[in-house]
């Protein structure tokens, strides 16, 4: 898979794309994947989205996540990755969700989603070592 879905800490889960666009199966397998942990979640769960290699490039299936955000666990997420498809497709995205809260949305340096992040729910990224997750996260701002 062109994806891969990481478990953190205080029910983050860090999302890496890779390969560029992704596929209409590839995109089927992300929304069961979400599909699955929002149906086992008791509390909300968060996530934050590596973009800057790949993303979903299918409409129906950025359709299909929006409608995933209005689920009572789903807590809220972020992406980052300053590709300008992805940021076209992510923007689609924020555009879809039926929510008057914008709890999701993009940023061309993963500090800055780590940092959004942290405002929407104080003390969601204590802890966690962003350098070793993200190739060039500067040290200097972890948080």
């Amino acid at each position: 898979m062109p994806f891969t879905f990481t478990a953190l800490p205080n029910n983050l889960y860090f999302i890496r794309w890779e390969g560029g666009k992704a596929t209409r199966a590839h995109g089927e397998q992300y929304i069961l994947m979400f599909e699955s942990l929002l149906a086992k979640a008791t509390s909300p769960i968060y996530f934050i989205t590596h973009l800057r290699q790949g993303h979903i490039g299918d409409i129906d299936i950025l359709r299909r996540l929006s409608k995933l955000s209005s689920h009572p666990f789903w807590g809220g997420g972020t992406a980052f990755g300053n590709a300008p498809e992805s940021e076209v497709f992510a923007s689609f995205f924020a555009r879809m969700v039926e929510r008057q809260r914008r709890d999701d949305d993009v940023w061309p340096h993963p500090e800055q989603a780590v940092a959004y992040l942290e405002a929407l729910k104080p003390g969601i990224t204590k802890g966690i070592d962003w350098a070793a997750l993200i190739e060039g996260y500067p040290t200097a701002n972890r948080p």
